[in-house]
């Protein structure tokens, strides 16, 4: 896992690369996303980070979803014949819904799609989520352990195309 201590050093290692964009996303945040998937996009791990990462005012991350993984076979190096199958835990179904992930803001804890906090699908994880309060809870033990807490949010209504 890379060790990202400021904005300024992500910017370097990213923003050469034209499908990266950075964004002003409210909140006092700042969040990078690749536009497009081509075959060199992820050629980094630094440009795999750029699926929806976030940081705040003072350039320090703040919200970091997961990296861009490859499913088996995407790619040479997830092909079947290349994995370690000696460090598989557990193999599941995949489900096809949206990452969301918490953001620690100067507004609290917020839910986030990969680009935004105003996405469909981020406002209808937020407003389930916050009415429970166990991950009212999970949320901020994840803001005082500096953690992010990320999620598949699937529903019927938040179709994946």
């Amino acid at each position: 896992m890379l060790n990202i201590e400021s904005i300024e050093e992500f910017r370097w290692w990213v923003m050469h690369k034209e499908e990266m964009r950075e964004a002003e996303i409210g909140h006092a945040c700042r969040s990078f996303c690749y536009m497009i998937s081509a075959a060199s996009t992820f050629d980094s791990a630094w440009a795999q980070e750029c699926r929806g990462i976030v940081f705040n005012e003072f350039g320090q991350v703040n919200g970091r979803p997961l990296h861009k993984f490859f499913n088996v076979n995407e790619r040479p190096a997830s092909a079947v014949d290349n994995l370690d199958w000696c460090k598989v835990v557990r193999v599941m179904d995949k489900r096809d819904g949206s990452m969301i992930h918490t953001v620690d803001t100067p507004d609290g804890m917020l839910l986030k799609s990969k680009k935004t906090f105003e996405s469909e699908v981020a406002i209808a994880a937020t407003k389930w989520a916050m009415q429970r309060e166990e991950y009212v809870q999970f949320f901020d033990l994840c803001k005082k352990l500096n953690r992010t807490a990320i999620f598949e949010w699937t529903a019927p209504d938040a179709r994946i195309v």
